[in-house]
């Protein structure tokens, strides 16, 4: 049997006010960057190489730096909401479409109801 204090924490260590401050700034710049074309796909950095070829972590890491992370990941990949996406469409690229999401997946994940 594995003690209770060798069991990693599922907190964040970062405040959930913090959290989702640093997250709504992400979406906030992101959205602002949909609103033109950019010239080119940004590269991949020595931190997304690094990021991609490592496996996953066996303890947890800052919330922070994960969503910050995660931002880098999802600005190099191609994104649907840009305006010069036109392979197709999966699912709303829309500001609307995201809060709805966020709702969602807080309160139900699973939208059973």
């Amino acid at each position: 049997m594995i003690a209770a204090s060798d069991q990693p924490s599922l907190r964040l260590d970062a405040t959930r006010e913090e959290a989702l401050e640093r997250a709504a700034a992400i979406v906030a710049d992101a959205w602002r960057s949909f609103d033109r074309p950019r010239r080119g796909q940004p590269a991949v950095d020595d931190r997304l190489h690094e990021l991609l070829r490592s496996a996953l972590p066996a303890g947890g890491s800052s919330t922070l730096a994960a969503l910050d992370d995660a931002a880098r990941i999802l600005d190099t990949s191609l994104a649907q909401p840009r305006p010069r996406f036109f392979a197709f469409v999966g699912s709303s690229g829309l500001a609307i479409g995201v809060l709805g999401d966020l709702l969602a997946s807080c309160f139900d994940a699973n939208l059973a109801l």
